[in-house]
């Protein structure tokens, strides 16, 4: 059986994983010249499995104003940037109840504690190496922080088999001496031993090219999908701009440019690209061992061998990148007030990125079969690709395996 995945980043190559230890014949095929070349090129560098805490939460909601306004540095928003912004933000706040956020947070979670366990196995059996180091994540929290609502959220956590701590701010530096080189005023940090850092991309390349070397992926590079070929309720495989290909079935995997796709099938999801950037840069003196992320800046620190790969924002500015500049002269200038030993944040060797990151408004990823028989998707992780990425492609797989001929709608909620 013929499976055509369209996307090669992270989403798109490790469902060609799952797909090929089952049997089947994959393509992979993407536009751009190289494996994970979008969202996945140089994001922040965590597998964050503790910290998937819905976005769309009632605390959210009292800063909309300062949003909208331009006055929080982290977060742009351009309400004209997409037709369909406006209804995905109404979607996206209807969300931000005690009760739905407490859902969202446990499902993501869940589906975190799979994906950590489905990680360690794809590690095993590939070996591929990504400057993976497992020391853990800490979240510094600003004073005035609500400790005790992060106590109830710890709790919750442990139900559902993650292990979180609240340290105060002698027994994190105890932990991670280069806390004390920041800048920022801290109440306390939340801290998981269970979360990690690596390389995305070349994680993402290294399994592309085991794939092809174990299990006789086809990659195809370089080609774009103009379209879906359809034979009434049914796709049959896809138009590229080097011809047609048929295929058994076809997985959307296109991060943020999924619905564009699906669109033209009569397919919606709530899919918003939301841009972040990154620099990948030396170490500095007081780099810290451990990723850090200082939730007031909403900046990340993560050490990536003798990198350190500072990342943050989130724009609702659509696809737009006329202010990429500025935005990651912002984050340069915002990660050394806050760490200024950390890094060389001028180093010439710099490398700074942008992309868009697939956000749905409950924060879960849509994957499964779709209306037509034929189309399954894979999409919707939106900031924690990387890190819900390997279970998605499990579940996927194992949706094909039950039926290809499913027409059940895609499992998601809302």
């Amino acid at each position: 059986m013929h499976v055509v995945v369209l996307g090669a980043g992270i989403a798109g190559v490790t469902s060609a994983y799952s797909l090929a230890l089952r049997g089947y014949e994959v393509t992979v095929i993407d536009r751009a010249n190289a494996v994970a070349a979008g969202a996945s090129h140089a994001n922040g560098g965590q597998l964050s499995y503790s910290f998937t805490d819905a976005l769309a939460r009632p605390s959210f909601l009292p800063g909309i104003p300062g949003l909208l306004l331009g006055r929080d540095p982290a977060t742009r928003v351009r309400l004209l940037t997409r037709p369909w912004l406006p209804g995905w933000g109404l979607r996206f706040l209807r969300q931000c109840t005690h009760k739905q956020a407490r859902n969202n947070t446990i499902a993501v979670l869940e589906l975190a504690m799979r994906s950590a366990h489905r990680m360690a196995m794809i590690s095993e059996q590939t070996g591929v190496s990504f400057a993976h180091k497992k020391d853990g994540k800490l979240v510094l929290l600003p004073e005035g922080a609500d400790l005790e609502a992060s106590r109830q959220t710890i709790s919750l956590k442990k139900r559902h088999g993650c292990t979180t701590e609240l340290l105060s701010m002698a027994d994190a530096i105890a932990l991670e001496p280069a806390i004390e080189a920041m800048a920022g005023r801290y109440a306390a940090a939340l801290y998981s031993a269970q979360d990690e850092t690596g390389d995305a991309r070349v994680f993402a390349e290294g399994l592309a090219g085991w794939l092809q070397r174990n299990k006789g992926m086809n990659l195809r590079l370089g080609e774009t999908v103009n379209g879906l070929l359809r034979d009434g309720a049914r796709i049959v495989g896809v138009q590229t701009s080097k011809g047609e290909m048929t295929a058994d079935a076809v997985v959307v995997c296109l991060g943020a440019r999924s619905p564009d796709i699906l669109r033209d099938v009569g397919i919606s999801v709530p899919v918003y690209p939301v841009r972040g950037y990154s620099l990948s840069v030396p170490r500095g003196s007081a780099a810290p061992r451990i990723s850090i992320t200082d939730l007031k800046r909403r900046i990340l620190f993560s050490p990536l061998a003798d990198r350190m790969r500072v990342s943050g924002f989130a724009d609702f500015v659509g696809f737009s990148d006329r202010d990429d500049a500025a935005r990651i002269a912002l984050l340069r200038k915002m990660a050394s007030e806050t760490a200024p030993l950390a890094a060389l944040y001028d180093h010439p060797q710099s490398s700074p990125w942008a992309g868009s990151r697939p956000m749905t408004p409950d924060g879960r990823p849509i994957t499964g079969a779709s209306d037509l028989a034929g189309l399954f998707l894979n999409c919707g992780h939106g900031m924690l690709g990387w890190t819900l990425a390997a279970a998605t492609a499990d579940d996927l797989a194992e949706v094909m395996a039950q039926s290809v001929n499913s027409c059940k709608p895609p499992a998601k909620s809302n």
